[in-house]
């Protein structure tokens, strides 16, 4: 009798799941039915849905699938933490010091390893102006000598040599500011005496090895085989390759690190906060990242954690889907 009510239990479980998907199959292409991308749900620790749809390659019509990888945005700025977080725990790291400590030309001699992780340092948010202050609209500079990409440690150089002035002061408030992540991530590559990216793909090979995340911040001379290309909206049928700065017009291409340039399935990236970001949050919340040609957006609340990566820069989509998502869960 027991045995089969457990097999009534895991047959009924089983229907519930797959109802609920279905409803979710419906519920994404009603709120936007041009998405493109992937969607996974998790609730109390197991994979409950799992969705693609679109494309992987417009132009050559290649269809989206669950397996493949796609640029993640700002939200890797938590798998970098978390290596900071490590080299805290392991007593290589205060967090308390001064970056100086770490960085000795650093001219900061107030900011704080805190002040970078709780987004409070007061650094000059926007670098990709700092390089055209200081290098790229330089004439003295000649073009052959000007980056081609720039990296973590031209910024570094830049924050150096001139010291452009801070949004506020450190402690003040914390803001969002991509800058912060490019110092912890150069401070991670000091630290480990290697780059960052080959830090990172280590760290999460060793930690979680069954989940499809890899840093790459070189998809044209080191491409991703399983990689989503990503796509601007030319009209609601159209999409147009958009992956890099160059798309937009620029004579170079940002391979910083740190906050973004990290690569997921949805699978796996709802895996990964659903265990190591959502027990760490008190109250439910959502994050978003953005990349030209995708944008990803998490969210978790009392057990639920969604997670949508789009492949097209439109941001709507992405918000419609999880505004009808959360009136099932």
């Amino acid at each position: 009798m027991q045995k089969s009510q457990r097999l009534f239990a895991a047959a009924f479980l089983f229907y519930c799941i797959s109802a609920s998907s279905q409803v979710s199959d419906s519920l994404i292409i009603k709120a936007a039915p041009q998405f493109s991308g992937q969607v996974a749900i998790i609730k109390n620790d197991s994979l409950v849905f799992s969705f693609a749809k679109g494309w992987m390659n417009f132009p050559m019509q290649i269809p989206m699938n669950k397996e493949l990888l796609l640029e993640i945005g700002e939200l890797s700025s938590y798998i970098t933490r978390e290596a900071i977080y490590d080299l805290i725990k392991n007593k290589k790291l205060d967090n308390d010091s001064m970056v100086s400590k770490y960085i000795p030309l650093f001219p900061y001699k107030n900011i704080t390893i805190q002040h970078l992780l709780n987004q409070s340092s007061g650094l000059p948010s926007n670098y990709l102006k700092l390089y055209h202050r200081y290098i790229y609209d330089d004439e003295s500079i000649k073009l052959r000598d000007k980056a081609k990409g720039i990296s973590n440690a031209d910024i570094i150089h830049i924050l150096n040599k001139y010291e452009p002035a801070l949004e506020f002061n450190p402690g003040e408030k914390s803001v969002q500011c991509n800058t912060n992540d490019i110092v912890l991530a150069y401070i991670i590559e000091t630290m480990y005496f290697k780059s960052y990216e080959e830090t990172i793909n280590e760290m999460l090979i060793h930690k979680y090895k069954n989940l499809n995340i890899i840093a790459n911040n070189d998809i044209e001379y080191t491409p991703l085989p399983l990689r989503a290309s990503g796509h601007r909206k030319e009209s609601a049928n159209l999409l147009s390759i958009e992956e890099s700065l160059m798309n937009f017009g620029f004579k170079y291409s940002d391979a910083t690190m740190g906050h973004h340039h990290l690569f997921a399935s949805a699978e796996s990236l709802s895996k990964y906060f659903s265990t190591v970001v959502a027990p760490l949050e008190k109250n439910g919340t959502s994050y978003a990242g953005h990349e030209p040609g995708y944008n990803s957006l998490v969210y978790f609340n009392k057990g639920i954690c969604i997670v949508i990566l789009s492949n097209t820069s439109d941001e709507v989509d992405s918000q419609l889907i999880l505004k009808a998502l959360l009136s099932q869960f």
